[in-house]
């Protein structure tokens, strides 16, 4: 169990025994815990870091430096070493935990995240479901790279993909 503070150290928790492994001092937004329970994956400043349940050093960093931010991320359930970002350059990549390296980068059309409410990522990591808040469902296949937009009749205030990513 990872318990988040924002003031001081972050603490990962062994349930068994009821023992702290380790604090986290870098504060982490939105992180998540891979699923090979290895990271903890979160924001800071405009980062994605990788911090080790093991010892709660930073192990793995991710930062634009072309002078873009990263807006929101994800990871992908089948895939516990893949994490999935948006920028504000307006572009959704794919980033290897493990190789430490881009493996996809899909151009999104321009002003598209304007209204960025959420997005989904399948459990096989082939597509994304982009929500902005309108009557749209916004299917990003993440291979191809191919953007596809379904209407629907009425706006959308949420969306869900079913736990195997089949349905939505």
């Amino acid at each position: 169990v990872v318990s988040l503070c924002e003031e001081n150290a972050s603490r990962v928790w062994r349930l068994a025994t009821g023992h702290r492994v380790c604090n986290i001092l870098t504060t982490l937004q939105n992180a998540f815990i891979t699923s090979a329970n290895t990271f903890v994956v979160g924001m800071t400043k405009s980062k994605v870091l990788a911090v080790s349940l093991w010892t709660g050093s930073i192990t793995k960093k991710f930062c634009c430096e072309d002078g873009t931010t990263i807006v929101n991320f994800k990871l992908i359930p089948d895939c516990p070493d893949i994490v999935v970002f948006i920028t504000s350059a307006e572009t959704v990549n794919i980033w290897s935990l493990t190789d430490e390296v881009i493996c996809r980068r899909v151009q999104l059309p321009n002003n598209f995240l304007k209204n960025l409410e959420d997005f989904e990522i399948s459990p096989n990591g082939k597509l994304g479901i982009i929500s902005r808040g309108d009557e749209n469902i916004n299917v990003l296949d993440l291979h191809s790279g191919k953007l596809r937009v379904v209407h629907a009749s009425g706006i959308i205030w949420r969306q869900r993909l079913s736990r195997d990513g089949r349905y939505l």
